[in-house]
């Protein structure tokens, strides 16, 4: 993200980095600067321009505690080596910095996932950058911890900018060590020349030297003039500016010896808080984190170091359905974080109803209806009559070739034309037969009850 003014308020405005316009991965840059020293390794590092000067721009006013953020890109393999594209920055919000140290918070990490969604959904974490605000450039054990932890691929980055000093460099992996990349390359499209911010030294190379040389052979006669008033001059002065000289060389001097022990002091004073950090990391020791799931089954068991991240297991909790309800895995009963203490993490599932079909059928097999049913629901029976009856004189009647109550799985109910017989009747004239003895014997107790009263 650039900074602009905009009422007098400094804010930062996105840049539309490659990864959302039309790119060719698969080419390596072709206008390119190169700063530093040629890379012998099988690794090389590009930057886009813009990105390079967004990171400037945020860090040059970053004197006095450390900052820093994420670097988004991706790689090309060509020319026998895999080369690291730089195209994006994130900013590193709501992280933690002290003069000699960085943290990235659990709130850091979910607003860089959100920003790399939105504005970098082609791209991965490529790397970080953080500022050593007049320290140097170099990896603190503490800054290895970082690295080692959380940036362990081999082919992520670590870039550190002295904001003060004006000075940066690259880290990456190399044979499983972290090595300091000796140079790298700002890149952009072809035909956008490339300018370093003002703090930044262009370096000099072969081209541009060549370029020099061409241009003065149209000066030669002005050249040899500049030089003989030059050197003129410095006769007259020689004495004078001889001692002057002399002088200053001797302050400035005795100003590098300064600052010389100046950051070997302060750099001897991180290092030994990297020491000390990971001497606390070990001495706190190792925590227990269970995961259940919701009825108390055990799901995973992992050990894990103080100040780790907790990563919750790769496979999708499962919940069997039972009659009633469907279940899906919805989350965790809390968030995941650091590693301060042993911790037991919950899966919650979400249910829904379980839905059943109740089909009814004519007797020839063709639908009269079907209805969707929750476990446990009444099933309403259709209302049919067939076109036909048997015409021989007999009885008949509709009824279904299964019990119909409530709703427990899915049903297909046919319709069955059934012959009224004999027993059928007689089951009828039982029940008549006995609801009328029932109902004489009732009147009988209570007219003898009656009698007892009186």
């Amino acid at each position: 993200m650039a900074k602009k003014k905009n009422g007098g308020e400094q804010k930062y405005e996105k840049i539309l980095a490659p990864s959302e316009q039309e790119v060719n991965r698969d080419v390596l840059p072709q206008n390119v600067i190169k700063m530093g020293e040629q890379v012998l390794h099988d690794k090389n590092i590009y930057i886009l321009q813009s990105v390079y000067k967004e990171i400037h721009e945020f860090t040059k006013d970053k004197l006095t505690v450390e900052s820093g953020g994420m670097l988004m890109g991706y790689t090309i393999q060509a020319n026998g080596k895999t080369n690291i594209i730089i195209d994006g920055f994130i900013e590193g919000k709501h992280s933690e910095g002290t003069p000699t140290t960085l943290k990235f918070t659990h709130e850091t990490w979910d607003y860089v996932h959100k920003e790399a969604d939105e504005h970098f959904p082609n791209d991965k974490i490529i790397g970080w950058i953080h500022t050593h605000p007049n320290f140097g450039i170099f990896l603190s054990n503490y800054d290895k911890f970082i690295h080692q932890n959380f940036f362990n691929y081999e082919n992520q980055i670590a870039y550190v900018v002295d904001p003060i000093q004006h000075i940066e460099g690259f880290f990456f992996w190399i044979n499983g060590q972290i090595e300091k990349c000796p140079g790298f390359y700002i890149y952009d499209e072809v035909g956008i020349e490339i300018e370093l911010p003002e703090q930044i030294t262009a370096p000099t190379t072969a081209e541009q030297v060549k370029n020099t040389a061409s241009n003065g052979k149209a000066d030669t006669k002005g050249l040899y003039i500049a030089f003989g008033v030059l050197s003129l001059l410095s006769i007259i002065g020689f004495i004078a500016l001889s001692a002057r000289i002399s002088e200053l060389h001797e302050s400035v001097n005795a100003l590098n010896e300064q600052l010389l022990t100046q950051n070997q002091t302060i750099a001897a004073n991180v290092q030994s808080v990297g020491q000390n950090v990971s001497s606390l990391k070990t001495d706190l020791g190792k925590h227990t984190i269970v995961f259940l799931s919701d009825d108390g089954t055990l799901l995973a068991k992992q050990e894990y170091a103080t100040g780790d991240i907790i990563v919750p297991p790769t496979d999708i909790p499962q919940k069997s359905d039972d009659e009633m309800y469907t279940y899906t895995f919805s989350g965790w009963d809390a968030d995941f974080g650091y590693a301060v203490g042993d911790a037991v993490y919950q899966a919650v599932y979400t249910s829904k109803l379980r839905e059943y079909t109740i089909t009814f059928e004519y007797e020839n097999g063709n639908e009269i209806s079907s209805d969707t049913y929750h476990y446990g629901d009444e099933i309403a029976v259709p209302e049919y009559s067939p076109d036909e009856m048997p015409d021989d004189g007999k009885e008949y009647e509709v009824t279904w070739d299964k019990e119909i109550g409530t709703v427990s799985e899915d049903t297909t109910y046919k319709a069955v034309i059934k012959e009224v017989t004999s027993d059928s009747a007689s089951e009828t004239e039982d029940v008549t037969d006995n609801t009328e003895m029932a109902e004489e014997t009732s009147e009988e107790t209570a007219s003898a009850e009656v009698s007892d009263n009186e």
